[in-house]
Formats: C-alpha cells, sequence, structure tokens
C-alpha cells in the first residue's frame, strides 16, 4: 500500500494536482473572508462563521471532490493504462490507495480552510472568545459529508472512462445540495441528498433579523444534530465503497 500511494503521489507532481487545490483553498478563503469587517461581524463572528459557513462548503467542497477524484482517475484512464496495473498490483488494493490519497487531498484542504477561520476570528478580536467544541464540532460536521460525497464522486470517476459521467452527477447533486439549504421546511429533502448533508448537519440558528432592525436583534442558538443522520452518513459512505471496489475489481479493461 506503501509504494501505491507513493506511485499516486509521483504521478500527481506537473500535472497541475497540487495547484488546483491551493486555487480552491483560496478561493474558498476569498468567497468566505471578503469585504469589511464591521461592528456586527466583531460581536457574532464565531457564531456568524458557524451559521453561513456550511453553505459555502455546500458549494464548494462537492466541486473540489468531483475534480479531486477525476484528476486522480482521468490519467489511467486517458493512457489506458489500468490494465498493465492490474498486472502489477491487486485491484483491491489500487482502488484503495488511490482512495485514500484523494481523501488526505480533501482533508488537508478543508483542515487548511477551518484553520483559517479560526485565525480569521482570532486576528479581528471577534467577542465572547473561540468557541472551540463547537468549531471542533463543526469540523467533523464537515469532514463526514465531504468524505460521504468524494466516495461517490471517486467511485464514478475510477469506474466509468467518460468523466462526464461523475461531472454530469457532481454538479447535479451540487446545485441541488444547494437548493434544500433554502427550502428549511422540507428536512426530508436535505437528508436524502448527500451533497445536502452539510446543511442537515448544521447545529446553528439564527433568529431574529429583519429588513428594519437587519442584525441588531440576532442571536444564535445551539441545535442537536440529527443522530439518525451522523449514523446513516458513515453506513451510506461504508455501502458505496463497497459497491465501487465491487465494480472495480470486476471492470473489463
Amino acid at each position: 500500500m506503501k509504494s501505491l500511494l507513493i506511485c499516486e503521489f509521483k504521478k500527481t507532481r506537473g500535472r497541475y494536482f497540487y495547484a488546483m487545490l491551493i486555487s480552491a483553498a483560496a478561493v474558498i478563503c476569498l468567497w468566505a473572508f471578503h469585504g469589511e469587517v464591521k461592528a456586527d461581524d466583531i460581536r457574532l463572528g464565531w457564531f456568524l462563521q458557524l451559521y453561513q459557513f456550511p453553505l459555502i462548503n455546500s458549494i464548494f467542497l462537492p466541486i473540489v471532490a468531483m475534480i479531486t477524484a477525476s484528476m486522480l482517475c482521468e490519467c489511467e484512464h486517458r493512457g489506458e493504462t489500468f490494465r498493465r496495473l492490474f498486472v502489477a498490483a491487486d485491484r483491491g488494493k489500487l482502488y484503495d490507495a488511490k482512495l485514500i490519497f484523494g481523501i488526505i487531498s480533501m482533508t488537508a484542504l478543508i483542515l487548511t480552510f477551518w484553520l483559517v477561520t479560526l485565525a480569521y476570528g482570532i486576528y479581528n478580536g471577534f467577542e465572547g472568545g473561540l468557541p472551540l467544541g463547537l468549531y471542533a464540532a463543526y469540523l467533523a460536521f464537515t469532514l463526514i459529508p465531504a468524505y460521504e460525497i468524494y466516495m461517490i464522486q471517486y467511485a464514478l470517476a475510477i469506474i466509468f472512462k467518460n468523466q462526464a459521467i461523475g461531472f454530469s452527477a457532481g454538479i447535479g447533486g451540487c446545485f441541488a445540495g444547494v437548493f434544500s439549504m433554502f427550502l428549511p421546511d422540507i428536512p426530508s429533502l436535505r437528508t436524502a441528498l448527500p451533497w445536502g448533508h452539510f446543511g442537515a448537519l448544521d447545529f446553528v440558528g439564527m433568529y431574529g433579523w429583519s429588513k428594519e432592525t437587519r442584525m441588531a436583534n440576532v442571536y444564535f442558538e445551539i441545535m442537536p444534530p440529527s443522530r439518525r443522520l451522523i449514523i446513516i452518513i458513515p453506513i451510506m459512505t461504508v455501502i458505496v465503497y463497497i459497491l465501487g471496489r465491487y465494480f472495480f475489481t470486476k471492470k473489463e479493461v
């Protein structure tokens, strides 16, 4: 497995893979932190980030997962090198190695954004002190659906030579997931869609906003996350992994 991971690292060099990850992290940070920091941002900053950033994650992370999976698998499809790789390595281990490398890449990007988020709040002097426990929960509730979505994108990218299949699923799922976050009266929609799980696991609610007072009377409350969904997502992730690995090992080349 170690040699396969090293092989994946070597294959990504010179293919703009790391430039893509760095650019994606930069775009997410610019999107999240652009604009002037106002008094209300200082007063509400820590909880405002926890409330707003699941939406940002639901927009960008599925796209990054889609591109990451495609870039890791496209070179083998394009060069038709799977046949030679199957001779040199076990199919299941090859599937696992490329999957682990992609998950490490996604984790690095998510951790970077999370650390920048903490640094941004500390630098701007957000009131109330850093609620590290809530931010640890936010990190966990970001990683869980990100891994689930990446598992889906990776399975599609490695099984199908035509990468348009994975891109179509990723773009369509991303739009559906973001759309579901604007329909709070239909929680089952967010629960049913893997791309909607960023919103379904959002545990901070904002109250008191109005057109007249805007942020003056805003306050936040912590909502208990869905325990059922916390259990369902890992189970679905494992099912997708098992199915993807099975079909890849039976793949004809």
